[in-house]
């Protein structure tokens, strides 16, 4: 009896001695995963509570400085074979264009021209992380469609407001904006200029930024394009042109509210322009899209 007991404590201790083993075992592999994890701890995800819900333009511009803001941006390639994969950099981004349902990037990677584009609808994990404290370039780091953007410690606000503007294009959420009290203002001043006789000339000031904007949008450069003609417009709103540009440049960039908007400041200032039916029928094209 006493040799069983023995043989049954001695199983037992194996037992024991195992568990220890599994336990030691897993309390490693927890401080292993938590070192990992202290490397690259999540510091912020957006949601309806954080995000601060601006215009659709507004958002876009949000975006377009956190971008400008990037300490770095990378790609990651992976080949046909899935475990070797290797980083490369982009040199320069040389345009930016911003899309209602995408944003797209022209880029220079490792001096090779490359454009990138990116569906808000398509987005996944819109998560920001705290990288290991030794990194000396970067202190912040998003993966977004296997491209990688980073931010530096000062530069942590735009990190955040990258996110925020990417979760609001990607779930929509925009003020609604009202422009009917807008347009019954504005048809006070249109009023007198129809009235007047002869017309206002065009400042020096406005002609300057009116040339300018239009020399961008020809570029491309539609962002850069509205902030001029809304500068000029601000010098004095009775420009039928800034107006008619500046329409077709919200049009460009999908900002279909602001365009008709201001397409229909255009028609109250000169209504029996040449192009007035063109202009009606651009207005229709925009609300069929909005």
């Amino acid at each position: 009896m006493a040799g069983r007991v023995r043989r049954k404590t001695g199983k037992g201790l194996r037992v024991i001695r195992l568990e220890m083993i599994l336990i030691i075992a897993w309390i490693f592999l927890q401080g292993y995963s938590a070192d990992y994890a202290a490397a690259q701890d999540l510091v912020y995800t957006p949601s309806d509570s954080t995000v601060y819900v601006l215009t659709y333009f507004e958002t876009k511009e949000k975006l377009k400085e956190a971008i400008n803001k990037t300490t770095w941006i990378s790609y990651d390639h992976a080949f046909d074979n899935k475990s070797n994969v290797y980083k490369s950099d982009v040199n320069n981004i040389t345009e930016l264009q911003f899309h209602k349902s995408k944003f797209v990037f022209f880029a220079s990677v490792n001096n090779v021209k490359d454009v990138r584009s990116f569906v808000y609808s398509e987005l996944k994990e819109l998560k920001l992380y705290a990288l290991d404290d030794n990194e000396e370039i970067f202190r912040y780091g998003l993966a977004l469609n296997r491209i990688n953007f980073y931010w530096n410690e000062k530069d942590f606000k735009y990190a955040r407001q990258f996110l925020n503007a990417l979760y609001s294009l990607k779930h929509k959420k925009f003020i609604q904006v009202n422009l009917t009290e807008e347009l019954s203002r504005f048809e006070v001043k249109a009023e007198q200029y129809r009235n007047s006789n002869p017309k206002p000339e065009l400042t020096e000031d406005a002609r300057k930024l009116v040339i300018q904007a239009v020399t961008l949008a020809k570029d491309n450069n539609f962002t850069e394009a509205v902030k001029l003609y809304k500068q000029a417009i601000d010098i004095d709103e009775t420009i039928p042109e800034a107006h008619f540009n500046l329409a077709l440049v919200y049009g460009k960039l999908e900002d279909y509210d602001y365009a008709i908007a201001e397409m229909k400041k255009y028609l109250m200032l000169v209504p029996n322009a040449k192009d007035a039916r063109a202009a009606k029928d651009k207005i229709y094209e925009w609300e069929a899209n909005n």
